[in-house]
């Protein structure tokens, strides 16, 4: 509620308190999270109260038609899937204003508060007779507080309303003399009778979150009041109530954080309360948001099980489209706060949500646009969980696809608003800064790059040109392989930089040929650049953009690409001198460049030829066109004041000397004026340069010069590769001293440059490619506290026993959920079956016959995930969150052998989900993964005979002894040599071997286990049936020790047999 609304409740309260209808009586359903404020704000997107509800003119909330779209104007987000909600709020928000309405016929007329507005309305023109009514009536209001006989609820939300209408009159400048009203705003907070009326508590919480941020230490103990009458009010059995609470918890008064801390808790069991309505989960959504922003260690410091059912809490209220603008800010947080790993099972109803967004995107009557909050906010959280290197199922990733590419598509459709383009551009530089997470196609980048450009050509507004610079920038860091040839070949996007003359884009338009910069295009962009050096707007005063000069950020940007990828040294030494002649960064007062100038130096000087080049360019092109040298220093000689550079001049004179000895006397003259100079550093060198002349005059040799003024040696270097790329020989190492590596830019030119933008080429994107360490989840979460604290359900061993034994069947069912299985062998991706891989199918089945199934998460649990782990999992096809009655949902994986493992290491099947919407249910079964999977029966005629497997049987005795051998004796109830046969070769993969008819008893077998990163072993079995004791004595040998293969072999038989 603003002030101004605070004000219009307060002066016509009258009307509202006499039971007539109430047009501006106090709606907390408007969501208005402080009274000073009618806006909601998560991070840096904002929406107001009427993207969540509207008002219709009785005051009655009414849902907007679709959550998914915006009108035309951008303005109508809504909360709705075009049906009413069973639950919307409206029937709370009713109730609270028919509340309003009875609890107020009891009152008469609020005289005294209409008539005190109405004179100080009559006195806006005296502020004299206005502060005396003012004063006047404080004292009148202090005495009455102070009779506390006579105070009642009806009393006191009189003398507050008129403290509060004085606030607002006086723009807050009496703000310390109403400090004294804030114990009454307390206590109508406080009040909780059953005459309690709506309209007071709304008074005392307006009251005290206008006056709390003023309150003066010495009434701190109201806090803690305060502090108890939200806790009481959060638990109440009143919804008017609970709304008022909450939207004074989001209003962040509470800066002590032991407060904040308290209120967590009740404010957190009414989000997960199944009798809450939206409106109630919505408010309390935003108040956790705004609790765990000021204590976020309450959230990073809680045990991982809780903080885990907390999640599982939050993340059902995705099912419901009223709340997701409420409840996407609360996962962003907590995924920045402790990761992405508690998340990852929204990300397929996410993608679901984002593609729906665009599914009435066109429907033959008008252009409906996407709902940009919605959007945003959903890919914040994507973003999010995709940076934590979380492979994401085959139907996710293509409906994300699809989602970009509506999103290029619409952007091409014609809108007559500008506000209407604006909702354009912003989903489409959303999802373009989004796509390249999704592995796109080249195809994909062009149709991107190609929206982006024409985008940037026809629309005026400079905002949108802004962002769609930025946008492109951004794509080319992703994918720069792809994207940097289609921007080379997009003339009228080079040629555009000259019409530009606004600071910002003009600037972003320089990053963008920085970034599509390469070695094929090195002289191109330099070219422009170099042409941007003399653009109105780089040379004008407002060119320096965030405190830093758009043009030495140029300056560095071509002496960083002229460094990076020059082949041609006489071209390098070109543009490095037309660079220090235009950018003039050689100053007396700034050093800020001198790196250009000393690896131009560096180069110079190592490369012989390069020294009459570049003099000839110095003396001809950039310095002087014609006169004597001479002449020149002695008149930049006067002209400079700076000492270093005057004593430069002279020891440049004396090499001047050296080539020419006829300046002799002139140069003789020039010392002797400097003999009286001021300075002693000039002093000192005029006399030894004299000296050194009248010495070689006298001798008439040139010794002495040849001697003190060497050439400047050459730069030693370690195998600099820029000079390398310029053919000058570097291999001699035995003078390697270098204090400047020619590669690496000075601190000071990396600084200037980084700081306005990326002074070196980005680094290529992290591959989005699945890896064995990417595809089982997220790294910020230990793997084995994962699996281990995972509670299993009553009877696992029978559905652990069922999928051993079956390569398909049922392995799961209760009153309300069937689950079936399947097992197939050979990866997704390959042509040709794969051994060491299995695809896994679970088929879901909601047999209920009332409910739909909601909220259904499924995740597959591994053993490990880092530290080379024995098998990987990868998601292929994710259920859908939602299983009406009698329809069914598949889950897809594929698990990949990489070692040798254990069954019961064997993952663990989690699965979440609610019932008509209020019971939880959380099943955890551990899925056998049998080595034996890997094992591909061969046809009967090409089995071992049964000498040969003697012989190798006693091999690998004789080889590995023991240590290659285990055995055990299983009591079975399987009796029956037959059936157990059976089960070994048709259900477990075994080679049987032919045994004549008086080994009856006996049962032998061989077979091969793949695996992807150990390779492949074999194993010999021998079953011998005790008939005295009913039992299977099963021994196995394996090729190998490693891994323990016997055991895990005959382990996996004994759950078969038990």
């Amino acid at each position: 509620m603003s002030f101004q609304s605070a004000s219009n409740f307060i002066s016509q309260h009258r009307r509202s308190d006499s039971g007539k209808k109430k047009s501006n009586s106090p709606n907390i359903m408007e969501g208005s999270m402080t009274p000073t404020s009618n806006t909601f704000s998560f991070e840096n997107n904002s929406f107001t109260n009427d993207n969540t509800m509207k008002l219709n003119s009785n005051g009655t909330g009414t849902s907007s038609s679709n959550i998914f779209t915006s009108s035309n104007s951008g303005n109508n987000v809504s909360s709705n899937n075009g049906n009413p909600s069973k639950s919307t709020g409206n029937d709370a928000h009713n109730n609270i204003s028919n509340k309003n309405s009875n609890n107020n016929k009891s009152h008469n007329d609020m005289k005294g508060l209409q008539l005190f507005i109405a004179d100080l309305r009559a006195y806006q023109n005296s502020k004299e007779e206005q502060e005396a009514r003012i004063n006047s009536e404080l004292s009148n209001i202090t005495k009455n507080f102070s009779n506390k006989a006579h105070l009642n609820g009806y009393r006191r939300k009189k003398y507050v309303s008129k403290l509060l209408y004085i606030y607002l009159t006086t723009n807050y400048k009496k703000l310390p003399e109403l400090v004294f009203g804030i114990e009454q705003m307390v206590c109508l907070m406080e009040s909780s009778s059953a005459n309690t009326k709506y309209s007071e508590k709304f008074i005392g919480y307006l009251g005290v979150e206008m006056l709390l941020p003023s309150l003066p230490k010495q009434q701190s103990p109201l806090i803690g009041r305060i502090s108890q009458s939200l806790t009481n009010d959060l638990s109440s059995t009143k919804e008017e109530f609970v709304c008022l609470a909450l939207n004074f918890v989001s209003g962040n008064n509470f800066y002590r954080p032991e407060v904040a801390k308290s209120l967590i808790d009740p404010v957190f069991q009414i989000l997960r309360s199944p009798t809450s309505t939206d409106i109630l989960k919505q408010k309390s959504l935003m108040a956790f948001l705004c609790l765990i922003r000021i204590v976020p260690e309450y959230i990073v410091d809680m045990e991982d099980k809780k903080r885990e059912l907390w999640i599982q809490r939050i993340t059902p209220l995705l099912d419901n489209k009223n709340l997701l603008l409420s409840v996407l800010p609360v996962c962003h947080y907590i995924i920045t706060l402790i990761g992405p790993q508690y998340f990852e099972k929204i990300v397929p109803t996410l993608a679901t949500y984002l593609y729906e967004c665009f599914e009435d995107s066109g429907n033959g009557v008008g252009l409906v646009l996407p709902n940009p909050f919605l959007i945003s906010k959903i890919l914040l959280v994507l973003t999010d969980e995709m940076n934590g290197s979380r492979s994401i199922d085959v139907g996710s990733l293509n409906k994300l696809r699809k989602t970009v590419t509506k999103a290029i598509q619409l952007a091409t459709q014609p809108v007559h608003d500008s506000m209407s383009r604006n909702i354009q551009s912003i989903i489409l530089f959303s999802l373009i800064n989004f796509a390249p997470k999704l592995d796109p196609s080249k195809e994909a980048i062009e149709n991107s790059v190609s929206a982006l450009c024409t985008l940037f050509k026809i629309t005026r507004d400079v905002n949108t040109k802004y962002m769609t610079l930025d946008t492109l920038c951004k794509l080319c860091q992703a994918t720069k392989s792809s994207t940097r040839p289609i921007l080379c070949k997009n003339k009228e996007l080079w040629a555009v930089g000259h019409d530009i003359m606004d600071a910002s884009i003009l600037s972003k338009w320089i990053n963008l040929i920085y970034e599509i910069t390469e070695v094929d295009n090195v002289k191109q962009s330099v070219d422009w650049l170099l042409k941007m050096m003399t653009h109105p707007e780089v040379n004008s005063g407002s060119s320096s953009i965030n405190g830093l000069d758009l043009k030495r950020d140029i300056g560095m940007k071509i002496a960083i690409l002229t460094e990076k990828y020059a082949t041609d040294i006489n071209w390098f030494v070109d543009v490095s001198l037309r660079l220090l002649s235009v950018s003039k960064v050689i100053e007396e007062t700034k050093n800020e460049n001198d790196g250009v100038w000393e690896r131009l130096v560096q180069i110079v000087i190592n490369n012989e030829s390069l020294h009459r080049i570049t003099c000839e360019k110095l003396l001809s092109d950039y310095i002087i066109s014609t006169g004597d040298l001479l002449n020149l220093f002695t008149d930049k000689y006067f002209q400079c004041q700076q000492v270093s550079t005057r004593a430069l001049i002279l020891t440049s004179m004396m090499k001047l000397y050296k080539c020419d000895l006829s300046i002799g006397s002139t140069l003789i003259k020039f010392y002797q004026l400097e003999l009286n100079s001021l300075d002693i550093e000039l002093q000192t060198r005029s006399f030894e340069y004299l000296k050194i002349i009248q010495q070689t005059i006298t001798s008439n040799s040139p010794f002495l010069l040849d001697y003190l003024f060497k050439p400047a040696p050459v730069f030693q270097i370690n195998n600099n590769p820029l000079l390398s790329r310029f053919g000058v020989n570097n291999s001699n190492t035995s003078n390697v001293i270098s204090s400047i590596n020619l590669t690496t830019p000075p601190a000071s030119s990396i600084t200037a440059a980084t700081s306005f933008s990326s002074s070196t080429p980005p680094l290529a994107p992290a591959p989005r490619k699945t890896t064995a360490m990417q595809s089982t989840g997220g790294a910020n979460i230990s793997s084995t506290n994962k699996y281990d604290s995972q509670t299993l359900i009553a009877n696992w061993k029978q559905s652990f026993k069922r999928m051993a034994e079956h390569k398909q069947g049922i392995l799961f069912q209760n009153n309300n959920l069937k689950i079936l299985f399947s097992i197939v062998q050979g990866g997704s991706n390959s042509t040709t079956t794969s051994p060491d891989t299995i695809i896994v199918y679970h088929t879901f089945v909601n047999i209920d016959p009332e409910w739909d199934i909601t909220s259904f998460y499924v995740d597959v649990i591994p053993s490990q995930l880092s530290d080379n782990p024995p098998y990987i999992i990868k998601p292929i096809i994710l259920p859908e969150p939602v299983i009406k009655c009698g329809c069914r949902a598949t889950y897809q994986y594929e698990v990949i052998y990489r070692k040798v493992f254990s069954i019961w290491k064997s993952p663990i099947l989690n699965i979440q989900y609610k019932l008509g919407g209020n019971a939880f249910h959380d099943l955890n079964i551990k899925l056998p993964m049998p080595l034996q999977r890997t094992m591909v029966p061969t046809n009967s005629g090409e089995t071992m005979k049964m000498p040969q497997y003697i012989q190798r049987w006693k091999q690998i005795g004789e080889a590995l002894g023991s240590a290659g051998e285990y055995n055990i004796e299983i009591p079975s109830m399987i009796v029956n040599v037959e059936s157990v046969k059976l089960l070994l070769n048709k259900k477990l993969g075994f080679d049987l071997i032919v045994t004549p008819s008086s080994m009856h008893n006996l049962i032998f077998g061989s077979g091969i286990v793949h695996t992807k990163s150990d390779g492949n072993f074999g194993v010999l079995i021998k079953l011998v049936y005790e008939e005295g004791r009913n039992s299977w004595i099963v021994t196995a040998r394996t090729t190998t020790t490693e891994g323990n293969i016997s055991q895990n072999i005959v382990e996996t038989i004994k759950v078969c047999l038990e």
